[in-house]
């Protein structure tokens, strides 16, 4: 299970960064904002955060009490990565699929923005959601909560929009995409549980 989650982990930060590409490069002027924007101060703490979490797993794989579980993981990204590498098709399908929900999410950012009474550029939305599924990515919580949401706000904010419509884009964004797919979810899993499926 945990092979799977880094890898659709990955597989999602690839296509996050291919879709910022293609904002970039539709729309050019983004990225002259996004670097006039980012202090020195930013770049050093994203950097320290890159660092902490190389060594955190170089730790944890080293580390005696952890290296097993470590290993095992390592093994079943690395099986199931060789197993989507070795049928292109296959690795194509998941590339397009999570593409679709990529747009998918971006498009709910960019209708809680509009809910909000406050027009967002598609594009910047395209790069505020991926930087916050980045940073989301990078904290240790369940489905990146608190992360994902400070990414998005701090990038719309960077991007020239007001701070109180990015926080409140953000967070309406992750009650529809995070929090209210619990309430079914969890419906769900006690129903299946009932009927002893689990």
């Amino acid at each position: 299970a945990i092979g799977v989650m880094v890898t659709n982990d990955a597989i999602g930060l690839l296509t996050n960064i291919l879709l910022v590409v293609v904002a970039l490069i539709i729309r050019p002027e983004t990225f002259e904002i996004l670097s006039s924007h980012i202090t020195s101060e930013q770049l050093l703490i994203a950097g320290g955060v890159v660092v902490f979490g190389a060594s955190l797993w170089q730790w944890l794989s080293h580390a005696r009490s952890t290296r097993k579980e470590t290993t095992k993981t390592y093994k079943a990204w690395r099986g199931i990565v060789v197993k989507l590498l070795k049928k292109p098709r296959n690795l194509c399908v998941v590339v397009l699929i999570a593409l679709t929900i990529v747009l998918m999410h971006t498009l709910i950012l960019y209708f809680s923005a509009q809910s909000l009474g406050f027009t967002l550029i598609y594009f910047d939305a395209v790069i505020a959601l991926s930087f916050g599924v980045a940073i989301g990515g990078i904290l240790p919580t369940p489905g990146g909560v608190g992360g994902v949401e400070a990414g998005i706000t701090a990038a719309l904010v960077i991007l020239g929009y007001d701070a109180t419509e990015a926080t409140s884009a953000a967070i309406l964004f992750r009650i529809a995409t995070y929090a209210q797919p619990l309430i079914p979810g969890t419906l769900a899993y006690f129903y299946l549980r009932e009927r002893k499926l689990l």
